[in-house]
């Protein structure tokens, strides 16, 4: 419930759009008799994947570049999500989703190199705890509307993305046969979070009587991304979180469905949805002390979707 709140809190930010609705069109019907409303749920089953790398040979030369490499893969997902919107004669729309759930497997591989690149260490954690949280909110334009929810239009909206991980226990790599850690004890919490722009094209295409075919191809141009490590059993890092990242990048978020009217105004989906995001310049700090560059900060997402909507 957290993870929700936060993501509400990120949609409820993100209402500043003030649609207009004067622009005559002069296109097909869209919603008769509907009045252009449309409400539903969706579940995203979905696999992740979050990496990190810094540089930190500046800061010591004894140190390579990069001098810590950090991937959480196989990031399973479980996630359900309401959404809902509304379309305008005029061509106008407003649509937002809010969406939560659970990190329920994945793993966490942590490598460390000196100077030349010699690897020092590299362990394999366990994620045993995750969750996830996410809001978009979006304002479009139709500018071709030959049919019947057939449309192509021009978007323009926000989203909010957070992905909090526990990496628990520890086996060593390198040194081989070196002690590790039963998978109770915790060792880093990531706690993630993206603040992005979206702009792009969303269309749809209806089918016969009852297939509905829909698309969204959003570019971000500008993302925000934040985040929180603790870093349990590093007491010499201080009080946690305690190492803390920001950056800035680009990346894309895309979802396809394909709607099968099942009763009268209510659909049944069935889609794809993959997102990416990467930061170009960021830095990181370990237990407060100096700046050192981030080389790389990247998570992505995919998976099908399974929605119930209804139409108005």
């Amino acid at each position: 419930m957290k993870r929700l709140g936060a993501a509400a809190a990120a949609a409820v930010l993100a209402c500043g759009f003030s649609l207009p609705c004067g622009f005559p069109l002069a296109h097909a019907e869209d919603f008769s008799p509907n009045t252009g409303w449309e409400a539903g749920a969706r579940w995203w089953g979905s696999r992740g994947k979050t990496q990190w790398s810094h540089d930190g040979h500046g800061a010591d030369p004894s140190l390579g570049n990069p001098a810590s490499v950090l991937v959480y893969d196989k990031l399973d997902a479980q996630s359900l999500e309401v959404f809902g919107g509304k379309r305008w004669h005029e061509g106008w729309s407003v649509s937002g989703s809010l969406g939560g759930g659970t990190i329920h497997h994945g793993m966490l591989s942590d490598s460390d190199y000196l100077a030349g690149q010699v690897k020092s260490s590299e362990t394999n954690s366990s994620i045993t705890d995750g969750d996830l949280a996410y809001a978009t909110l979006d304002g479009g334009y139709d500018f071709w509307r030959p049919a019947w929810r057939t449309s192509l239009g021009a978007l323009l909206g926000l989203s909010y993305w957070n992905e909090r991980v526990v990496a628990s226990g520890l086996s060593s790599v390198v040194p081989a046969g070196a002690p590790g850690l039963p998978n109770d004890v915790a060792l880093i919490t990531s706690d993630v979070k993206w603040y992005s722009i979206r702009l792009g094209l969303a269309g749809r295409a209806q089918i016969g009587d009852s297939l509905n075919l829909s698309a969204t191809l959003a570019a971000v141009p500008y993302t925000r991304m934040r985040n929180d490590d603790s870093h349990w059993l590093r007491g010499d890092l201080g009080p946690t979180p305690n190492v803390t990242m920001d950056g800035h990048g680009y990346g894309a978020q895309l979802d396809a469905e394909a709607r099968y009217t099942i009763f009268k105004s209510t659909d049944l989906g069935l889609g794809v949805r993959y997102w990416k995001l990467k930061t170009t310049t960021g830095n990181v700090q370990f237990g407060g002390g100096p700046s050192l560059p981030l080389n790389e900060f990247q998570s992505s997402r995919y998976g099908a979707t399974v929605s119930l909507v209804t139409r108005w």
